[in-house]
């Protein structure tokens, strides 16, 4: 085996990343995988054209140092808790000219316009559990997009669902994740025979291949 290693090329790394497995096994003709419109034909099969961005229900909490995400999505949100905060955001974000609604308890969505331009969003796992500021929108027009967010912790802050939960030993829903901007890709080209996989992005992308 060593003599075989020392004949060898070593040849260049690969991109890290979950985002850069899917790309290849998939292969999708997009920078940035669009996890919004994906798991949005998972969940509501109306993804089509439309620019769409995951707004997920997140708990967020100051220590004595920084602000930070702790949860994103799985919190054990009930079907009524669901619709009550969803009503209640979506007048806020109808103001903007975008579209919110919540088809599933773990994965909230914004339809966007098609000519949107969005800022830098980071995924809820390279946030999770770190200084909150350093994974704020960022780019063009993320002034605004942050402006929306801190409007949107406040109305959650003070909606009775989260006094309530609050009184169970529940954690608040008292912010959103916005990331996975994108729409869906045009195609997908997969060469496996079958994909097995409780992923709804994975599930998403067989589906979009034919698989």
């Amino acid at each position: 085996m060593a003599s075989w290693l020392a004949r060898g090329n070593r040849m260049a790394d690969a991109a890290p990343g979950r985002a850069t497995v899917l790309r290849e096994c998939f292969a999708i003709e997009a920078a940035v995988l669009p996890v919004a419109a994906l798991t949005r034909s998972i969940d509501a099969g109306d993804a089509g054209e439309a620019k769409w961005l995951r707004a997920d229900p997140a708990f967020v909490m100051a220590d004595a140092v920084t602000l930070r995400l702790l949860a994103c999505g799985n919190l054990g949100l009930s079907a009524d808790e669901t619709e009550a905060l969803a009503q209640t955001l979506w007048p806020l974000f109808e103001e903007s000219g975008l579209v919110f609604d919540a088809p599933h308890r773990r994965r909230w969505y914004l339809r966007c316009p098609r000519d949107a331009v969005l800022p830098k969003f980071s995924s809820p796992d390279e946030a999770l559990g770190d200084d909150l500021a350093k994974h704020l929108p960022e780019g063009e027009n993320a002034r605004k997009w942050r402006g929306l967010l801190n409007e949107v912790q406040i109305v959650l802050t003070q909606h009775p669902v989260n006094a309530q939960r609050a009184r169970r030993g529940l954690p608040p829903v008292n912010s959103l994740w916005f990331w996975g901007a994108g729409v869906l890709p045009q195609r997908v080209h997969c060469e496996f025979d079958r994909v097995i996989s409780d992923d709804e992005v994975i599930a998403s992308l067989a589906q979009l291949g034919g698989v």
